[in-house]
């Protein structure tokens, strides 16, 4: 893997650890994350929007963990 593509990753492990243990966000970021993961394992790439999720990888978009409302 090269090195900006690893940097990028952890980050973006730490945004997420992060925001789980300092805003307290429920489980939807973590479902977000993995999801996009096993998107990007079986394409190559991650997904656009969240809308190529469904329905291969989640049943239907969790609400916002702030306000409720759909992303």
């Amino acid at each position: 893997m090269e090195p900006r593509k690893r940097t990028r990753r952890i980050v973006r492990y730490v945004l997420l650890i992060i925001a789980l243990i300092v805003v307290g966000v429920p489980t939807a970021v973590y479902v977000y994350d993995v999801t996009g993961e096993r998107y990007r394992l079986a394409t190559g790439d991650f997904p656009e929007t969240l809308d190529q999720l469904v329905p291969d990888y989640l049943e239907e978009l969790p609400p916002d963990p702030f306000d409720g409302e759909p992303l």
